[in-house]
C-alpha cells in the first residue's frame, strides 16, 4: 500500500493525514490509507468489468462502468474521512461547555490549569476525552499550555473549538482571572453551538 500511495501527490497525502487526525485515525498510516484506497478501487473496477464484459461481450460500457466505479469508491473512502472528521468536531462542540466549567470550577478549587485540564477528562466527554488526555500528556511533558492547545486545534475541524483556542490562549497571555475567562468562554461557546 505505501508504494501504491507514491501515485498521489504530497499534497493529497497531506489532506489525507489531516483528515485522518481530525476523525481520530491518528494509528493508522495516511499512505497506508491511500494505497488500500487505490488498491480496493481498483479491484472493484476490475471485478465490474470482467462481470459487465462477461454478460455484454462488448468493451465500452463495461469500461465505462468499471471507471464509475472506482471513482465511486474512491470518493467514499474520502467522505467516510471528512465525515468522520465533521462528526468527531460536533461532538466535541456539544460538551465543550461543560468540560470549560468543569476546569474553571477546578481553578476555583485552588488547581492549576495544567491540573484543571487533566481533571476534566471524563467519560462522557467522548472524544474530546481524548484529546485532553493529549493536551495534558504534551503539557505534562514540558511543551508550552499555549503551544499544546494550538497543537489540538490541528486536531479538531472546528472553528467554533479554534476561537475557543485563541480566546483561552489569549487569556494566558495577559494573565487574567482564567477561571472567570473560562466561564464566559463557556457561555460564548453555548450561545453560538
Amino acid at each position: 500500500y505505501q508504494k501504491l500511495s507514491s501515485l498521489f501527490p504530497k499534497k493529497a497525502v497531506k489532506q489525507t493525514d489531516e483528515l485522518m487526525v481530525q476523525g481520530g485515525f491518528d494509528e493508522i498510516n495516511a499512505r497506508t490509507y491511500l494505497g488500500f484506497t487505490l488498491f480496493f478501487s481498483f479491484v472493484v473496477g476490475m471485478v465490474s468489468f470482467t462481470l459487465a464484459y462477461s454478460v455484454l461481450q462488448e468493451t465500452f460500457i463495461p469500461l465505462a462502468l468499471a471507471s464509475a466505479l472506482v471513482f465511486v469508491a474512491s470518493a467514499t473512502f474520502y467522505i467516510v474521512l471528512i465525515t468522520t472528521a465533521v462528526n468527531r468536531a460536533h461532538e466535541i462542540e456539544k460538551v465543550l461547555p461543560d468540560a470549560l466549567m468543569i476546569i474553571s470550577s477546578n481553578i476555583r478549587a485552588g488547581m492549576t490549569l495544567e491540573n484543571a485540564i487533566w481533571s476534566s477528562a471524563r467519560p462522557e466527554f467522548g472524544p474530546f476525552k481524548d484529546e485532553i488526555k493529549k493536551i495534558s500528556a504534551d503539557s505534562f511533558g514540558g511543551v508550552a499550555l499555549k503551544e499544546t492547545l494550538s497543537k489540538s486545534v490541528k486536531r479538531v475541524r472546528s472553528q467554533l473549538y479554534a476561537r475557543t483556542v485563541k480566546l483561552i490562549n489569549e487569556g494566558i497571555s495577559l494573565g487574567g482571572e482564567m477561571s472567570k475567562l473560562l466561564q464566559e468562554v463557556a457561555e460564548y461557546v453555548r450561545a453560538n453551538n
